[in-house]
């Protein structure tokens, strides 16, 4: 469930039915900017970080800015610890 809206149900109805869901921690890429995007990672890092248990969700655009926020990354998270995963990986 992206929760775009504050009404937004999919999360408990798909669970109510047995379907595997999950719902984002956070949007990563609300404006199209390279370096919120990149501090945007960060947080979604901070959050993996700071609960080792859980999994963080963060969806973006298919954004060439976030491809590349995304890219450049990956070697300061992999110096933190965390690494990014496929969401299929991820919902239970």
């Amino acid at each position: 469930d992206s929760l775009t809206t504050s009404n937004s149900v999919a999360y408990a109805e798909a669970k109510k039915i047995g379907i595997k869901s999950a719902y984002r921690d956070l949007f990563l890429d609300n404006k199209d900017d390279e370096e919120e995007i990149k501090a945007n990672i960060l947080k979604l890092a901070n959050l993996a970080l700071a609960n080792p248990a859980s999994i963080p969700i963060g969806i973006c655009h298919p954004r060439s800015k976030t491809a590349k926020a995304l890219k450049e990354m990956i070697p300061e998270l992999a110096k933190l610890g965390v690494g990014i995963k496929k969401v299929s990986e991820v919902v239970k």
